[in-house]
């Protein structure tokens, strides 16, 4: 399950959007850039709005071309109403009153300079949201398991009243069995 997210930025910015693209690739983050998702006759809005929807968070490079984009600004506000993790690099030239919708918001400071710096902040917490995302997922499927188990448990405790638990002996028992059910199971479909 890979983690999703969407870059918001100025195409002029289209060099530290890449490195930020390649280096999220290399830590297992799919970072959309609309400049690599060409697609003729589509909407530009709607795409750019399912990308998203479909993105798990937003980085936003707010720089001096971006800070000006109207695009920008409008896909901040989209994200806030998806309720979306919006992760503001900015850059060190930017006022207090051209961040809008991020103002009050910690944000990554950077540099064209040193780029390198805003990436050593940046991947780590993206990785640790990679990660978050793939724990929630993988103990879902912990709880998904063990319902299952239980719900076989029940189906083959017979001589039970409804509803009580089986003892261990019990559940054991069924669970040894299951195997040649299983097996039965198969030998009478053929």
């Amino acid at each position: 399950m890979a983690y999703r997210v969407f870059l918001s930025h100025n195409s002029r910015d289209r060099i530290p959007c890449e490195r930020i693209r390649k280096e999220g690739r290399r830590i297992g983050v799919t970072v959309y850039m609309y400049e690599f998702d060409r697609r003729p006759g589509t909407n530009l809005s709607e795409k750019i709005r399912g990308e998203i929807r479909n993105s798990d968070a937003v980085i936003v490079l707010l720089t001096k071309a971006s800070a000006r984009s109207a695009y920008v600004h409008q896909e901040i506000g989209y994200a806030e109403g998806m309720e979306k993790p919006i992760i503001p690099v900015v850059e060190n030239v930017i006022r207090e009153s051209d961040l809008a919708m991020l103002k009050g918001r910690e944000f990554i400071q950077y540099d064209a300079d040193h780029p390198q710096e805003a990436l050593l902040q940046l991947l780590p917490y993206l990785d640790g949201l990679r990660a978050a995302k793939a724990y929630k997922a993988g103990a879902s499927l912990v709880v998904l398991v063990g319902l299952v188990v239980w719900l076989l448990v029940e189906l083959f405790s017979v001589d039970r009243k409804p509803g009580s638990a089986p003892g261990p002996q019990e559940t054991a028992e069924n669970l040894r069995a299951l195997p040649g059910i299983i097996d039965r199971s198969k030998k009478e479909k053929r």
